[in-house]
C-alpha cells in the first residue's frame, strides 16, 4: 500500500511540475506580446508626433513665418 501511495504522489508531483512549466511558457509568451505591443504603440506615437510637427511647421511657414520661427512656434 505504501508503494502505491508513493507512486501516486510521484505522478501528482510530475503533473504539477508539468502544469507549472506550461504556465511559465504561457506567461513568457504573453509578456513578449505585451512588450511588442507597447513598443509598437510607442513607435506609432512618435511617428504621429513627428508628422504633426512637420504639418505645423509647414502650415506656419506658409503663413509667413521663417523656418526657424515655425520650428520654435510648433514645439
Amino acid at each position: 500500500m505504501g508503494d502505491l501511495q508513493r507512486r501516486l504522489a510521484a505522478i501528482e508531483s510530475a503533473s504539477a511540475q508539468q502544469r507549472a512549466r506550461k504556465l511559465r511558457v504561457v506567461l513568457v509568451v504573453v509578456g513578449l506580446v505585451v512588450v511588442l505591443a507597447v513598443a509598437g504603440l510607442l513607435i506609432a506615437h512618435n511617428e504621429a508626433s513627428q508628422r504633426d510637427q512637420r504639418v505645423c511647421e509647414l502650415t506656419q511657414s506658409m503663413g509667413g513665418m521663417t523656418a526657424s520661427e515655425a520650428r520654435d512656434y510648433c514645439r
